[in-house]
Order: C-alpha cells, then sequence, then structure tokens
C-alpha cells in the first residue's frame, strides 16, 4: 500500500493499487464509483475533486448532469431519440478537431452505457500536464445521466509506471461506475 507520508510519486509500487483498500464514493447522489481508502476528497464549485495523499500524484476531477429529451410523451421513441443523444454527446465529447487530443476512444459497454476517453496535453497557468477524460454515460427512458472524470498530472510524470498504474486504475473504476439520475 502507498506511503501516505511519501513525498516522491516514484517511490510507490505501482502494483500496490490491485491490493490497496478501496472506497465507495456517492457523487451527487447519482455517480457510484471507487477509489483507493487513502485518496482525500474535496468538492469546489460543485465539482468533485480527489487525489492521492502524497504531492505531486494528480488530481481526479469529477461532475455530472442528467440530460432530458425534450419531446412530449407520444411523440415517436423518446428512449431512441435519448439514445441518439447520448451517443452524440459522447461524439462531441471527444473533440475529433483538437489536435491536442489523442486515443480518442468511444465504446459501448455491456450494461448499454457509453464511454467516451481522450487524453490531450496542455498549459495551465504555466503548468505542463497531461490531461486524462473520461465521460460516462448511461440512457434510462427518456433522460441520460453523463459523469465526466477527468486526471491531471505534470507531463514529465506521464508514462511512467506509478502515472500507468493511476490511470488503469482510474479506466477500470470509471468503466463499473454506477449512474443514476439521482
Amino acid at each position: 500500500m502507498p506511503d501516505p507520508s511519501s513525498t516522491d510519486p516514484s517511490s510507490i509500487n505501482p502494483s500496490s493499487y490491485n491490493a490497496a483498500p478501496f472506497k465507495c464514493i456517492l457523487f451527487e447522489r447519482r455517480v457510484r464509483f471507487r477509489l483507493p481508502a487513502d485518496w482525500l476528497e474535496g468538492e469546489e464549485g460543485g465539482i468533485g475533486i480527489f487525489h492521492p495523499p502524497r504531492p505531486g500524484g494528480g488530481t481526479l476531477r469529477v461532475t455530472s448532469e442528467v440530460l432530458r429529451h425534450g419531446g412530449q410523451h407520444g411523440d415517436g421513441d423518446l428512449a431512441a431519440a435519448t439514445r441518439v443523444i447520448l451517443r452524440q454527446t459522447a461524439e462531441n465529447f471527444v473533440r475529433p478537431d483538437d489536435p491536442r487530443g489523442g486515443d480518442r476512444i468511444i465504446e459501448q459497454l455491456d450494461d448499454g452505457s457509453l464511454i467516451a476517453s481522450y487524453s490531450a496535453r496542455t498549459e495551465i497557468d504555466g503548468d505542463k500536464l497531461v490531461i486524462y477524460l473520461w465521460m460516462r454515460g448511461k440512457a434510462m427512458g427518456e433522460a441520460v445521466t453523463i459523469a465526466i472524470f477527468s486526471f491531471a498530472m505534470a507531463i514529465e510524470d506521464d508514462g511512467s509506471e506509478t502515472s500507468a498504474a493511476i490511470v488503469g486504475m482510474l479506466d477500470s473504476e470509471i468503466r463499473t461506475a454506477g449512474l443514476g439520475q439521482g
């Protein structure tokens, strides 16, 4: 298990995420996911913020919303129209025209929900970052629940064993996150 007092992210054993205890997070009463039990959590302007207990370990941000189809009952198949909205939202999320992005994926999961993901390299306030982004969406009746997850870390940490373990763990947990309408 990672040593919470460590200040050097490279000192973390990447396989420790497989054996570490996890805690369940319920965000905005509609997104349920797991994170390592030692991760710290907070909120800023309605956005959930989570990070490992050591400096330099990156930051996960989470937000969600429910989109509703504007049609009236009896206006055809609203559930099918809602699934189209979900697909279009996923296609827009991966920003196909943004040259900073890479590794764009849209995939339908076994439960019928969609996951869209990509990564981007950028600079914010002088800090050079890589940001991994995931959108999970699920159409339920005439509404779509969307959860956006973003994990930012310093570019120089990207590709290390530790960062690969964290991103892999996050990808796995986001894929199995539960979505509801709150």
